[in-house]
């Protein structure tokens, strides 16, 4: 009986297979002298580190989030009796999904053939898959859900006269509170998209102002690209010192605030996160069990096991998102762990780091998203 078979995808993929992909070809690297110094990825940034609520549960399958309205007050008239008011109330929950996984499996020639010990950079990687999967989910649900409140079409202001698209489902605030806006640029030139996105940013906190949002916490997610058209935009009023003071460094390409907003630049905001099962509501599609994202690294469609929401839209024509750390939140059920399991019959060790959580909109209010889209399109 043979005691060997067919080596594994994740152990050809280790390194660089020849050009027949056989497992011996995958060898040519180790064979290699060692340069001295290991080629990676740089390491990647999160926008939403610290800018989202974040709670741990002991167990159970939802985290409550209860919701109060606000109290009112009256004169009194002598004689009457008081009875109390009824406080108007809801509740947000978060569902947990199935578990975020990232695995490695490091074969034991391929440990002892190289001249550099991988197993560290391995985990870091991991780790910041399963970070960049969260952050794109919670980006790609702030847009649906933003999406999903009132719409405003270019010419008007939100908080203010007519609205293109009233607001539902995820978008519609709870026990009194308002709703998440989209507000449409329809489709500016490039050249012109900061100058709008710094008119929107005094729209967004005048919007925030009005529901009682507090100025702490408040920030303004944009694509690098966008964040560098905020820095050079012709007048560059942000950045001037004589308006400006102390509000960034046109030299060395910083900005750090426009109405009030921190400024956060991020590769995982304007992304299309939608696979080929088609488009639906909101942007959100059907099944996308089998899409993982723009790059092939990240699961944007409804997770694997049903549960909870499907975080897949198109956002490519997102330029900002304007958000309060107290409009998403996160719980989780496991933290980020990693484990090691080493295989006597696969000669090596599998590496795994998962989480265990799940993510919803909390307060729809301090979701205002800006789009580029034209004001007929469909999202």
């Amino acid at each position: 009986m043979s005691q060997t078979g067919t080596p594994s995808p994740a152990n050809v993929q280790n390194f660089a297979a020849s050009t027949n992909n056989t497992y011996a070809g995958s060898r040519a690297l180790l064979l290699k002298t060692y340069g001295g110094e290991v080629l990676k990825h740089f390491d990647e940034k999160f926008g939403l580190k610290d800018k989202i609520r974040t709670r741990t549960i002991s167990g159970g399958k939802t985290a409550q989030f209860p919701a109060i309205g606000q109290a009112s007050a009256e004169h009194f008239v002598p004689g009457q009796e008081i009875v109390g008011q009824s406080m108007v109330s809801a509740e947000k929950t978060i569902s947990i999904n199935d578990y975020i996984v990232s695995s490695v499996f490091i074969h034991n020639i391929d440990e002892m053939l190289t001249h550099f010990e991988f197993r560290s950079e391995y985990s870091k990687q991991m780790a910041q898959a399963i970070a960049l999967t969260v952050e794109r989910s919670l980006f790609q649900m702030a847009v649906g859900d933003a999406r999903s409140g009132d719409v405003y079409v270019s010419g008007q202001t939100p908080g203010e006269g007519t609205i293109a698209n009233n607001a539902s489902g995820q978008g519609a605030g709870v026990a009194g509170m308002e709703n998440a806006i989209s507000k449409r640029l329809n489709a500016v030139a490039d050249a012109d998209i900061a100058s709008n996105l710094v008119t929107e940013a005094f729209n967004a906190a005048a919007y925030f102002d009005e529901n009682d949002i507090p100025t702490e916490g408040r920030n303004l997610f944009v694509s690098p690209r966008t964040y560098y058209r905020l820095i050079n935009q012709t007048d560059k009023t942000i950045i001037n010192s004589d308006f400006s003071a102390g509000n960034g460094n046109f030299g060395n390409a910083v900005l750090y605030k426009v109405a009030g907003f921190n400024i956060v630049p991020t590769n995982h905001l304007a992304i299309d996160g939608t696979n080929t099962a088609g488009v639906g509501t909101n942007g959100r599609t059907g099944s996308a069990d089998d899409n993982f994202g723009p790059d092939g690294r990240t699961p944007l469609g409804t997770p694997s096991g049903g549960f909870s929401t499907d975080y897949a839209i198109d956002a490519r024509a997102t330029v900002g998102m304007f958000l309060h750390t107290e409009g998403l939140g996160m719980a989780k059920l496991q933290d980020l762990t990693t484990e090691s399991e080493y295989s006597v019959a696969k000669q090596g060790n599998l590496l795994v780091a998962k989480l265990l959580c799940g993510m919803a909109t909390l307060r729809p209010d301090c979701l205002y998203e800006v789009n580029n889209l034209a004001d007929a399109a469909a999202f």
